[in-house]
């Protein structure tokens, strides 16, 4: 530390450091700090190129595919044989063959399985398919039966009002206004006849089924 003194008297220290103290404090805070990326060991070498594992850390790193591709991307530095890359005779090709095969009798069988399915899938849903339209069509002709009726009771409900009203008229032997209390009373009268008569008429039938069925009944 050197003091530097000005014109006053007050001294200012003056502190030097050394440069390769500041360097090594400087590679010390690198290094340190050097994985910030918290990565796995194995996902960090990937990521610059150099052998994820330097010692086998799975059966699959063992195997011929692994080594084949792991020398196939760092080559000698892999640290893999190269003789792993090629095939040795009356050995790995018959197995192949056999794997292969097998593969294919298992792709088979899905790819039937699933057609099977497909299919069956697809009559299940025509079937459901003509059921609902066979439910549409029915519902379509009642519908219709039932407008049909309902009109046709409503054409019937007019002509028997005009029928009643006819013979109102005829029965006083005049044109009378409809909205006269003596017409109104005399059409209500009509009507309550009329009904009667239906009823009667319903009742008639219902007996004569009766009787129909008993008939029917006796003679067997």
């Amino acid at each position: 530390m050197l003091c530097v003194r000005f014109g006053c008297r007050q001294r200012i220290p003056i502190v030097y450091c050394s440069l390769s103290t500041n360097t090594n404090r400087a590679e010390n805070v690198i290094n340190k700090n050097d994985n910030r990326s918290r990565l796995l060991p194995q996902h960090r070498n990937i990521l610059l190129d150099i052998v994820p594992y330097n010692e086998p850390c799975s059966w699959v790193h063992l195997t011929e595919k692994y080594k084949r591709k792991t020398f196939g991307r760092y080559g000698l530095s892999s640290g893999v044989n190269p003789c792993v890359c090629f095939e040795m005779e009356g050995t790995s090709k018959g197995l192949q063959k056999r794997n292969e095969k097998h593969l294919l009798d298992e792709m088979l069988l899905k790819l039937q399985n699933n057609m099977y399915k497909e299919n069956e899938a697809i009559k299940k849903r025509e079937m459901d398919i003509a059921v609902k339209l066979d439910k549409l069509e029915q519902w379509k002709q009642e519908m219709k039966n039932k407008i049909a009726k309902k009109e046709a009771d409503a054409l019937a409900a007019k002509k028997q009002k005009q029928r009643l009203i006819e013979e109102v008229r005829r029965h006083f032997g005049f044109n009378v206004d409809p909205r006269d209390d003596r017409f109104k009373e005399m059409l209500e009268q009509k009507e309550r006849e009329e009904k009667k008569k239906q009823k009667e008429a319903k009742r008639k039938a219902k007996e004569d089924k009766m009787m129909a069925r008993i008939v029917g009944i006796s003679s067997t």
